[in-house]
């Protein structure tokens, strides 16, 4: 069910509030909560997705997001929030798939889902039926690509891009990395070819398992992939015709100050935990998403956990918290931010005719998925 939230459209964002820092010199960004979308969920299907995606199906927009617990992917239409279709795979047979972990949808006979624990991409047609299979175990290095809502696989000329920052065996082995980061599936020969390396910031001290995680985006107009560092101020860009990477510094910004788990070169031994407490007691760079239609690019960064999050032991206040959401112009400056509350999945975000859409948390009613809808206009000095 669609409907207005009233005060929304008379009183500007609260929690949303817009930062001016005169320091930046940033512009005034209006940026006002105008409607929320409800997506009715099954018995089955419980919000916060691994993997959402936006597309644009036989002429309607289409919210698709996967359901792991039982392998499907689920369209839900953008304009009325009705469920369009869901789309079941099979684990094993003639037909499996294995686990999905990700997915494209070019068109209704052209369905690619990614398989993180079979290591492989599967084409299906309409009737879900195998056309093709392609493994993704490379004969070069230790690579198993890691998809998801903040990386996911696209399809370029005739390869298929997968995110592959968890290819790296050993994060704590820092003195130098091979170039793994991309790997691309050429869908007619099949072969793997892999490239990009992380920035030489990561060999300056010990960044564990989770800053090492690398996100993505594409530009469609020019078939340019984005790529952001959770530890680098720098915007990345890939030319895929001429297999080049430029870092793009931004800015009017003011770079974070981030610190390592340690400065020493020496591999140190840290569970997971200590690990994300150490990381979410400072800012750190999240994804990026660009705006093909705007040309600007829209960086998170996660802001500091309070210290009373930080010692409560629960991991849901440790893995949540405030955010800034940069708007980045195609120069590459910055020219606004907005301050959003802890209550946002930000991986869930999309641009769609001129609004932000981003799901809440909410635990009052588990059988709805809720998208809080933002408008938002800059104003010129």
């Amino acid at each position: 069910m669609r409907y207005k939230l009233i005060t929304a459209l008379l009183v500007s964002i609260l929690l949303y509030s817009c930062s001016k820092n005169s320091e930046k010199n940033l512009k005034e960004i209006s940026f006002s909560q105008v409607d929320v979308l409800q997506f009715k969920l099954d018995n089955e299907t419980s919000g916060r997705s691994g993997y959402y995606s936006l597309i644009d199906f036989e002429g309607a927009k289409l919210l698709t997001f996967l359901n792991k617990k039982n392998n499907s992917i689920y369209l839900y239409s953008l304009e009325d929030q009705s469920l369009i279709q869901k789309l079941q795979f099979e684990k094993t047979g003639p037909n499996g798939v294995g686990e999905i972990s990700g997915y494209l949808i070019e068109n209704r006979d052209s369905i690619y889902v990614y398989s993180y624990n079979g290591r492989s991409v599967s084409l299906l047609n309409k009737n879900l039926e195998v056309v093709k299979r392609y493994s993704v175990i490379s004969k070069e290095r230790e690579v198993n690509p890691q998809i998801g809502s903040l990386r996911k696989m696209y399809k370029v000329g005739g390869n298929l891009i997968l995110n592959s920052w968890g290819s790296q065996k050993e994060y704590y082995k820092n003195e130098s990395y091979p170039k793994s980061i991309l790997t691309f599936l050429n869908l007619e020969n099949e072969e793997l070819e892999h490239d990009v390396s992380y920035p030489a910031k990561y060999t300056e001290g010990v960044w564990g398992v989770q800053l090492h995680e690398v996100y993505h985006d594409l530009k469609t107009g020019t078939n340019e992939l984005v790529l952001n560092f959770p530890i680098d101020d720098k915007i990345y860009i890939y030319d895929f015709e001429n297999k080049l990477l430029k870092s793009e510094k931004v800015k009017n910004d003011i770079p974070l100050l981030i610190n390592p788990l340690s400065k020493s070169q020496e591999k140190i031994s840290i569970d997971l935990l200590s690990e994300l407490k150490i990381i979410k007691s400072q800012k750190t760079y999240y994804f990026i998403r660009y705006i093909n239609e705007l040309e600007i690019y829209i960086r998170i960064i996660n802001k500091e956990i309070s210290e009373e999050d930080l010692n409560s032991g629960d991991l849901s206040k440790i893995s949540f918290g405030e955010s800034t959401l940069q708007f980045i112009n195609k120069d590459f400056e910055l020219i606004s931010e907005v301050q959003l509350d802890k209550s946002y999945f930000l991986p869930s975000l999309f641009y769609n005719d001129g609004n932000i859409y981003i799901e809440k948390f909410q635990s009052d009613n588990e059988d709805i998925l809720n998208f809080d809808v933002f408008n938002f206009s800059i104003k010129p000095n």
